[in-house]
């Protein structure tokens, strides 16, 4: 997914930080940038794994909490 308008590892960050209140989360769920183990001004996309109905939905939480909070 394309990054957000704030600095990538404050994204990665924040949303992982999010996520365990969320419904669909389990404790292997990790959202990351692409490319993984990049250094951040390589960052183009994120992601995250594992990937099940469940846990898309736990991210697609924590992603609305964040845009909200950032106002984009």
């Amino acid at each position: 997914m394309p990054l957000p308008p704030i600095a990538p590892d404050v994204f990665v960050k924040q949303i992982n930080e999010l996520l365990p209140d969320k419904q669909g989360y389990t404790p292997e769920l990790e959202v990351f940038l692409i490319p993984r183990g990049g250094q951040l001004h390589e960052a183009t996309d994120w992601d995250w794994q594992p990937h099940s109905p469940e846990t898309d939905a736990a991210v697609k939480q924590a992603f609305e909490d964040i845009r909200h909070l950032h106002g984009f």
